[in-house]
């Protein structure tokens, strides 16, 4: 098309122009180094927190004896009924990724902790960017309740910001949203169980003042810190046994004693003198 008079041609663009336009610049790449005589690459905790931004709502599922297989897997999944999309991706021969894109179906698979799958036991960790195949994860959703909550403060946000102050809040207990057990308050919260948890809360009541709030944690299933597996704790994990007694040097067992027979006491002989 000809340029209107008195107006200059345009310059022509250029095959490098339109690719400029219609692709963006890589992102820039993070100097290399090196660590312990290794090439080494270091991420700063803001790349953590962006890079797992699509496994927000991702799981881990464990069989310890045997699994189906992917197939099986994934029609079981179909006729539990998730709604919206998830992906099943296999770590290792005992371990499957499993990432949702709904929050409500990654609370209704992880707050059920095991699953059976054509007789196989799975059960359900959180994913994590500091996950590990041989740990497993201590964070575990936990039903906790606030005896003697006062009515007012049984509301969703007041419930959910008073249970942030021990874990993250996932879900508040139906009874507790429609006020049927005003005596206390339940939610589900995500605890790390590997680290020491309150047994009271302090709530300032506005200007009605402040109190100490109970808090009762219904299971919280017990976790060995020696194994990092759950089942158990440090006390009673078998490699706390250890057995640190010196090793006595072998010794030959002793010979048996040569026998000594004792001959009964003679009598002395008494030899009369001679006659001279």
């Amino acid at each position: 098309m000809a340029a209107p008079p008195g107006t200059a041609e345009p310059p022509p663009h250029t095959f490098a122009d339109v690719l400029s336009k219609t692709s963006s610049d890589p992102p820039p790449l993070r100097t290399p180094g090196r660590y312990k005589g290794m090439p080494a690459i270091s991420f700063t905790d803001q790349d953590i927190q962006q890079f797992p931004q699509k496994f927000r709502f991702a799981l881990v599922g464990k069989f310890s004896k045997g699994r189906p297989s992917m197939a099986e897997l994934r029609m079981t999944f179909d006729q539990i009924g998730f709604g919206g999309a998830f992906s099943l991706g296999l770590l290792d021969q005992r371990h499957v990724l499993i990432n949702f894109d709904l929050e409500t179906n990654f609370q209704r698979c992880w707050l059920r902790k095991s699953w059976s799958v054509r007789g196989f036991i799975m059960r359900i960790f959180k994913w994590s960017p500091d996950f590990r195949l041989d740990i497993e994860s201590p964070i575990v959703p936990v039903w906790i309740a606030f005896d003697g909550l006062p009515a007012h403060l049984q509301d969703k946000r007041a419930i959910y910001s008073i249970a942030n102050l021990i874990g993250t809040p996932l879900k508040v207990d139906s009874s507790t949203l429609l006020h049927n057990r005003p005596s206390l308050a339940r939610v589900c919260v995500e605890l790390n169980v590997s680290q020491s948890l309150p047994n009271q809360v302090w709530i300032t009541n506005g200007s009605y003042g402040g109190f100490n709030q109970k808090v009762t944690y219904e299971y919280i299933p017990p976790y060995c810190m020696g194994c990092r597996k759950f089942g158990h704790l440090w006390s009673d994990c078998r490699s706390n046994y250890v057995d640190d007694r010196p090793q006595e040097p072998y010794r030959e067992p002793p010979k048996d004693p040569p026998q000594t027979i004792t001959l009964p006491a003679r009598q002395p002989h008494i030899v009369p003198p001679r006659k001279r």
